[in-house]
């Protein structure tokens, strides 16, 4: 059913309490890592066990949503032109970037309606393997899954490893051998006992170990279910294509140097921002080997790939709050706002290098 509704992967791990997993997520709360994000620090308890989000809960099911562009080497490039624009005195080339999860409607809406149907069917037949009918009845008085989508305290790149669909990169985007490294993370926590991803530990004694990872190869992570056995090799594109030095180190990355947090999460407006990205950024993921798995995103995810690859300077200043709210209701943008994307703008505008 998965396949039929367009999931590109589904794994499922046993529902049981995270370990390292959920001490690095500890760490980089406790040295203030996710800057302004402090709803991060809450509900660690629920992040590090899933059965407080659903008592009772047996298995996490995890989905692959891909977003990105099949065999594309830099997936936002098309669709994206240059425009004009005076900056300094100067007519110039402008390519206002904004990162290609943003292309198209609200993933959480969009993954969440789909993952509902999967849900439905568990629940159904979770309730006709009961044999006797008062448990049947105190069942459906709880539910037996709940979906979440980015959107609740769980650790879902941890769950995705542990559910056997790929391993932790540096740059600490879940990396999938099958569907490269553009997907979003849909998760449905259940009562259900459903079948476990069961590791290869042989594989896995041995993942990581290809040297420079120029060209993918599944066998050094396919099997393992270890976040930090190094799957990338001795590459270190990611962290190269930081500009802003936010991703320091492998696995390490300090989310208030980040473009996409300074252009979406943070509530100042007078962030400087020296890039043309001015809603997310994309260079550490779009620097990535792995981008030549990418599986053809869902349409849903680029419906406004043509008119947000085209925009000016114009463009966003000349929107009022209220026609930006009808545009892009329905999307992430909304997250940011306009006055906070034009910030970003004028921001790049004013940082803009002449030479």
């Amino acid at each position: 059913m998965a396949s039929e509704l367009g999931f590109a992967a589904v794994g499922c791990a046993k529902a049981e309490e995270l370990g390292q997993e959920a001490d690095l997520f500890d760490e980089a709360v406790e040295k203030g890592y996710f800057a302004g994000m402090t709803y991060l620090g809450r509900n660690i308890d629920k992040r590090r066990d899933p059965r407080l989000l659903l008592p009772g809960a047996k298995s996490v099911l995890v989905f692959l949503a891909p977003f990105g562009q099949e065999v594309k080497k830099d997936a936002h490039s098309e669709g994206c032109h240059d425009t004009s624009a005076v900056i300094h005195g100067r007519q110039m080339a402008v390519n206002l970037k904004i990162s290609e999860f943003a292309l198209g409607s609200d993933y959480h809406k969009v993954i969440k309606d789909k993952l509902y149907l999967i849900a439905q069917l568990i629940k159904d037949s979770y309730e006709e393997s009961q044999e006797s009918d008062s448990v049947a009845d105190d069942m459906r008085k709880e539910p037996v899954c709940r979906v979440f989508t980015d959107s609740a305290p769980v650790l879902e790149r941890a769950w995705a490893v542990r559910a056997g669909l790929g391993f932790i990169g540096k740059n600490n985007f879940l990396i999938s051998p099958e569907c490269g490294i553009k997907n979003f993370i849909g998760v449905i926590i259940t009562k259900a006992e459903l079948p476990y991803y069961q590791s290869n530990s042989a594989k896995s004694a041995t993942a990581g170990k290809t040297g420079e990872c120029e060209v993918p190869d599944e066998s050094c992570v396919r099997g393992k279910t270890n976040p930090f056995v190094n799957g990338c090799g001795n590459c270190t594109r990611c962290i190269d294509a930081c500009s802003q030095h936010a991703l320091y180190a492998p696995f390490k990355l300090n989310a208030a140097k980040c473009l996409s947090y300074k252009t979406i999460e943070s509530r100042s407006l007078a962030e400087q921002i020296n890039r043309n990205w001015i809603f997310g950024c994309d260079d550490c993921m779009n620097a990535c080997p792995w981008n030549s798995r990418n599986k053809q995103g869902w349409p849903e995810f680029s419906i406004l790939k043509n008119l947000l690859g085209r925009t000016t300077p114009e463009f966003w200043e000349s929107m009022t709050d209220s026609e930006f709210t009808e545009k892009f209701k329905e999307t992430p943008l909304l997250r940011a706002g306009r006055e906070k994307i034009c910030a970003s703008v004028k921001s790049y505008l004013c940082n803009a290098k002449t030479d």
